[in-house]
């Protein structure tokens, strides 16, 4: 993994740091020194990893006493020095809030997550007082504290203000388009039923399936959604992604049920025998139509691309999480919450997770608490940019039924990331000029394969 002969560079900002690694030149010995190379780009990547676990985290509890006594029940008696320090060095307040759930039927494994964790926590808060709030909740009894914790999530200022399009998409279907099509819906079954009555059989096949389903249909689909969005609003916090597309489907669906009503009952009125008050019915859909067509084209607008709200994502995993042991990490400007598979992988990921037990399972909560409060609380990072020229990308899950490979260090980018390293890649072959990163850090380390 070399370089060739025409000796591109990355072309880079001043000051930034270079990690070169030369795989040497084809021929005599080329697969002895390109084996050599490659050994040593992964020695050296390795390298940043530790290098920022140690200066920025540190992610292995340290088992021994070190001089402490062990007053823990599960043997969690100390955080790293690394994690120490990046408490002492805290300048805000960070909430760690524990989810794991007691209950009178709970299994002896349960005891054992809990206490353990509990411990952890616990030693976080004896780091730094000043800075660090534990709070313990059991989703499955502290109903009011299970609300209070996400009310005040809630009230994140980045959270409160992602929904604000959202907001005022739900407040343009309720206050404006919804009345519009009710009164539709109302008028158009009203004339319909008064024509069906009259007409006999002169009626026609259309206005037959307006009164007996396709009418009666839209009014209730109508009265459903704004059901829905009464219940979404009311609940903590209020669910204004999950709103957004059923509102949007429903436009699309009642704008397609009119535009189908009066293209195709003018033509059956052009060819029936029919009278001539449902003819006019029909020739007049059109006109009757186009405001709440043209406001619902305009709803579609205003409803689609609308991202999913971090906060909503957020409650969901809690809401999940009931009996699965979540762990919730918070400052006054974000939060994040630890499933409870990252802190308690299976040692073999290959057992059936209903016999993995308490002792199948390896702890790494100090690793991810440590990292959580690290990308929570740092106002800068570091990039780590590895440049190759051509080949496959280095990173990607990868989709092999598809053509595209598992990248080969994904693994090793999920590690520098909970670092809260910035791991970005660069192809020379395809792009001479480095693309800008976004958001711009700090500073640079350069991995040149």
């Amino acid at each position: 993994m070399a370089l060739k002969a025409d000796n591109r560079k990355p072309k880079t900002e001043n000051g930034a740091t270079h990690a070169t690694i030369d795989g040497g030149q084809a021929g005599n010995g080329g697969a002895r020194r390109w084996l050599v190379g490659t050994n040593v780009v992964l020695m050296t990547v390795l390298a940043l990893a530790v290098a920022g676990a140690v200066q920025y985290g540190g992610y292995q509890v340290q088992n021994r006493a070190g001089g402490r006594w062990d007053l823990t029940s599960a043997r969690t008696n100390r955080l790293a020095p690394a994690t120490e320090n990046l408490l002492k060095r805290l300048d805000k307040k960070v909430w760690i809030t524990s989810l794991y759930y007691q209950s009178d039927e709970e299994r002896e494994d349960q005891g054992q997550y809990r206490t353990r964790m509990n411990d952890l926590i616990n030693l976080y808060q004896l780091a730094n007082r000043a800075q660090i709030e534990v709070e313990f909740i059991n989703p499955v009894k502290d109903h009011e504290r299970h609300e209070a914790l996400i009310k005040r999530l809630s009230e994140i200022p980045k959270y409160r203000d992602e929904s604000a399009k959202h907001v005022e998409a739900i407040k343009t279907f309720r206050e404006k388009i919804a009345p519009q099509v009710s009164q539709l819906i109302e008028s158009e079954t009203a004339s319909a039923r008064d024509l069906a009555r009259t007409a006999g059989e002169q009626r026609g096949e259309i206005l037959s399936q307006l009164v007996e389903r396709v009418l009666p249909n839209a009014q209730s689909k109508l009265a459903q959604l704004q059901e829905d969005v009464t219940d979404a609003l009311a609940q903590t916090p209020p669910r204004y992604a999950a709103l957004v597309p059923e509102i949007n489907q429903f436009y699309n669906d009642m704008t397609k049920m009119l535009n189908s009503i009066a293209t195709e009952g003018p033509k059956e009125a052009a060819v029936g025998k029919l009278s001539a008050e449902v003819a006019a019915f029909y020739n007049g859909a059109k006109d009757r139509y186009r405001d709440a067509i043209n406001a619902m084209n305009a709803g579609v607008t205003q409803t689609q691309n609308l991202p999913n709200l971090e906060l909503e994502t957020l409650v969901q995993q809690l809401q999940r999480g009931l009996k699965t042991n979540p762990l919730v990490v918070s400052t006054a400007e974000d939060a994040t919450v630890i499933p409870f598979e990252e802190i308690w992988p299976p040692v073999d990921p290959n057992m059936p997770p209903s016999v993995v037990g308490y002792k199948d399972r390896e702890f790494r909560g100090e690793e991810k608490i440590t990292s959580a409060i690290l990308k929570l609380t740092s106002k800068e990072k570091t990039a780590v940019v590895f440049v190759r020229y051509g080949g496959q990308p280095l990173f990607g899950m990868g989709m092999p039924w598809q053509g595209t490979p598992h990248g080969t260090m994904t693994n090793l980018k999920e590690r520098l990331e909970e670092a809260n390293f910035q791991i970005e890649e660069w192809d020379l072959q395809s792009q001479p000029q480095q693309p800008p990163i976004n958001p711009a850090p700090k500073r640079s380390i350069y991995v040149v394969l």
